[in-house]
């Protein structure tokens, strides 16, 4: 039978850029246990009852016109100090 968890697209322009790729490697690091939710909104009182969906349920997909791969951005982000 297939997977029946409802999962959530979150589509990101720029999805080469600094802003997108903090957001893929934050929610990596938030589903692998490496970072804690500290500063996540949603993680306030009044948001778990409100039906949104869980880290673990996003899918990211996006567009851009930039040709640098995900993970090389990623590895350029860490190489500035902005991402660990």
């Amino acid at each position: 039978m297939p997977d029946q968890r409802s999962r959530t697209g979150v589509w990101l322009a720029g999805a080469r850029g600094s802003v997108a790729t903090t957001v893929v490697a934050g929610t990596a690091a938030l589903r692998a246990g490496l970072a804690g939710p500290t500063g996540c909104v949603t993680e306030q009182p009044g948001f778990p009852e409100a039906g949104l969906p869980a880290m673990s349920d996003l899918v990211f997909g996006g567009h851009d016109v930039a040709c640098t791969p995900l993970p090389k951005r990623a590895e350029q982000l860490v190489a500035a100090g902005v991402l660990p």
